[in-house]
């Protein structure tokens, strides 16, 4: 039996209320078009609404107490001292089978583009592509940076010009710089070998690593037009050409890294260059590898031959380094988004895929720093540049069209066609320090007044376990527990009240609940990474510093989805996912009556599109297959 294929196009933090505007104001075709041929819900994330936790969520269809991914490491209560944490983007952290493992048990191929919780691969013959095993930035080894001669930009780097005396022939008055790509913390090679497991970085000889390109400005008689980029002092032709404005070519080259020496990829743009040549800016992306960071590994020359190198930010990802670079920004995601469309066309020629999964970032990057200055909800709304940041938004929100819109181009007329989100995203009023309402209510405390002294552990009952969890320093399970388990149930209520007896200034509750681990299952956490007590914010409330001695207080400008209520809304956004899917039998344009059936659920995600395949769900799979988007 032949199954239908499925192409699930997977973008970070946008909410259906977001992309339904812009999608109203025409600049998202794509999208449009697949709302308009399928279902289109809201979709309520797993607590908390975190990055890990709810890609684990739409990879596997099960509670985060079965999937693992609860938190961004697989910590549990009463690990032992100097253990060190495993990521939960990393599949090995995650304690549930995948739709893919699941479809090729079934006979089917999987195709996985920089999916949290996907690399190890655990396929035997499917495709794990740029997975982030590491967290959100899992496989560059250096980010971008900017050098500058001139007059000096902030965080630039210097260029030294002088007379391109290494180059013979160059024209008279020509210029030369060395330009260094630092690769800090890369440990002796001769000790990686011999690390223990739990060993941090910080106990390994480290040292710091320079890789030496030379830019040339050659001098015509109009002056200075052009930016060469060698590899080597003197060589004979340049690895890249620029004039102001460009990207050169791509350079691949040997970087030393904590595996040893291995080939890696970067490009320059020429952001500016005077004719007289005072004024010079170039930008340095970041470096990726050019080999292994495939399963398997002989994808990754295949990708490079074939769709060229990837890279997983931005040179310039810091939010206050993106009015300065902000073209660049765009031009490097537009690159991202085609590289994957790209990809996924090659392999699907070259190698077939039936299921294909992917995940893009760039939009929750922008929404954090952005989103708060353009939502008239918010304390910090901006009404006179408003329009600058909703379009900062709108723009990434148009990326993701671009990327929706290539890879539909692969599907037949039995794809089913997806578009997901993990969360949306709500801009915040308030913010919590949980550590100092322990310590208001005695529950905790430290050798001193201030927030970095350490924990004193015999005095102490409770401590945070992750975001949005908390432990009691249990004698026996800890290694410096301080309650006697007879005890264990009075410090979990006295937690509970603590959390929900918390105030700000204006009488407002920054905890929406708190509940026992026992209770904890009805938002579905259990096993033995939840910890004593589970809870969650207020819409409006996030994680944060007050200032001061206080443990809440107002925010200042951002956007956070892991903190605050799934169900969070404000006048611009929702911190409610999206889901779209068009396919064979999904009924064309509809919507559900949310005040009669709710939200749906992402964790119903894999059973539903699993239910269209035609195959069976995950053998973990604890979501229901969303029945009314499809025709009767």
């Amino acid at each position: 039996m032949r199954h239908p294929r499925a192409i699930v196009v997977g973008i970070d933090s946008v909410s259906m209320k977001l992309l339904e505007r812009f999608a109203d104001e025409g600049c998202l075709p794509h999208i449009a078009d697949l709302m308009a041929r399928g279902a289109a819900l809201h979709a309520m994330a797993c607590i908390p609404a975190y990055t890990p936790t709810n890609w684990a969520t739409l990879a596997t269809g099960a509670w985060p107490g079965t999937h693992g991914a609860g938190l961004w490491h697989d910590i549990a209560p009463g690990d032992p001292p100097g253990r060190r944490p495993m990521s939960t983007f990393d599949s090995r952290a995650i304690t549930a089978e995948t739709i893919w493992e699941a479809a090729e048990r079934q006979g089917l191929s999987s195709l996985v583009i920089a999916y949290p919780g996907s690399y190890p691969s655990r396929l035997r013959q499917g495709m794990v592509v740029a997975g982030l095993p590491d967290g959100l930035w899992s496989w560059d080894l250096v980010h971008g940076q900017e050098y500058c001669a001139g007059d000096q930009v902030a965080k630039a780097a210097e260029l030294r010009l002088e007379p391109a005396r290494d180059w013979p022939g160059m024209p008279q008055g020509s210029l030369q710089a060395r330009v260094p790509v630092v690769l800090a913390g890369v440990r002796d090679a001769g000790a990686v070998g011999a690390v223990e497991d739990g060993a941090t970085a910080t106990q390994q000889a480290q040292r710091t690593v320079e890789v030496a390109f030379w830019l040339v400005l050659p001098k015509n008689a109009a002056g200075h037009d052009q930016a060469l980029i060698f590899t080597e002092p003197g060589a004979a032709a340049p690895a890249a050409e620029m004039r102001p404005g460009e990207w050169g070519a791509w350079i691949i080259r040997e970087f030393l890294t904590n595996a040893g020496s291995r080939p890696a990829s970067v490009r320059f743009k020429l952001l500016e260059l005077s004719p007289d040549a005072r004024r010079v800016r170039i930008l340095r992306s970041s470096v990726y590898p050019t080999t292994d960071f495939t399963d398997p590994a002989e994808l990754s020359p295949d990708l490079i031959d074939a769709v060229g190198p990837y890279f997983e930010h931005a040179a310039m990802a810091r939010a206050s380094d993106f009015a300065t670079y902000e073209e660049s920004v765009y031009e490097e995601m537009e690159y991202q988004v085609d590289w994957h469309v790209r990809a996924a066309a090659h392999l699907l020629e070259t190698r077939g895929w039936d299921v294909f999964y992917n995940h893009w970032h760039f939009p929750d990057t922008v929404q954090h720093h952005f989103m708060s200055q353009a939502d008239p909800d918010s304390p910090h709304y901006d009404s006179l540049n408003a329009p600058r940041y909703l379009a900062v938004l709108r723009r990434s929100c148009e990326l993701g069209d671009r990327l929706l819109g290539g890879l539909t181009k692969l599907a037949g007329p039995d794809t089913y066609v997806a578009l997901v989100s993990d969360h949306g995203n709500a801009s915040n009023k308030h913010v919590c320090h949980l550590d100092r309402r322990l310590r208001e209510v005695g529950l905790l405390r430290r050798a001193g007044a201030s927030d970095s002294d350490p924990i004193d552990w015999a005095n102490t009952l409770a401590y945070p376990h992750g975001g949005f969890q908390i432990n009691v320093n249990l004698r026996g399970r800890e290694s410096h527990g301080s309650v006697e388990p007879e005890h264990l149930e009075r410090v979990v209520r006295e937690i509970i009240n603590a959390l929900l007896d918390w105030r700000n200034d204006g009488g407002l509750r920054p905890v929406a609940f708190a509940l026992s681990k026992k209770d904890a299952a009805l938002v579905g956490y259990w096993g033995d990474r939840t910890g004593d007590v589970v809870f969650i914010y207020n819409a409006g409330f996030a994680w944060g510093n007050p200032g001061g001695d206080a443990s809440v207080g107002p925010a200042p400008p951002g956007a956070n989805h892991g903190p605050q209520v799934p169900t969070a809304e404000t006048a611009l956004s929702s911190n409610l996912g999206t889901w779209v899917m068009a396919g064979p039998g999904v009924k064309p344009g509809y919507r559900r009556d949310m005040n009669r059936l709710g939200p749906a659920r992402l964790m119903d995600f894999v059973p539903t599109l699993c239910h269209a395949l035609g195959i069976i769900p995950p053998v973990h799979c604890q979501g229901a297959v969303e029945y009314d988007i499809f025709e009767r």
